[in-house]
């Protein structure tokens, strides 16, 4: 399909800044329902926030990345899936798990580092 000027380039200026305060916004928003002392059950709105706006910002950081560089973000998403997956290892205390999928999540992240031809991994 032809671009024909009706899609605009989402990589634009202002779409880092967005990210950003995305980014820092779901920063604050884990450190209160951290820190507030509340039972979850009163934190439900906040909860249910911080997860909408991570799903927002793993849509917004993915979207501007194409064509070669597919590979890469497909390792880097496996590699925090490993490391999701070794955090619940810590909370059920089961080590193996902790180190069969931290060794998962530990060689997505290699490989999307090594590929030296990404700007994802910050190898320009």
């Amino acid at each position: 399909m032809e671009k024909d000027g009706r899609v605009k380039d989402i990589r634009a200026g202002h779409m880092s800044f967005v990210n950003l305060a995305l980014l820092v916004g779901t920063f604050g928003l884990a450190i209160f329902i951290l820190l507030s002392g509340q039972t979850p059950a009163n934190l439900n709105w906040a909860i249910y926030l911080l997860f909408f706006a991570l799903l927002l910002f793993g849509v917004l950081f993915v979207m501007p990345i194409g064509g070669s560089d597919m590979p890469v973000v497909i390792s880097l998403l496996n590699s925090f899936t490993g490391i999701a997956a070794a955090m619940a290892g810590f909370i059920y205390n089961r080590s193996l798990l902790n180190v069969i999928i931290g060794a998962f999540g530990g060689g997505g992240a290699t490989a999307a580092i090594n590929d030296q031809r990404s700007p994802i991994a910050g190898c320009q």
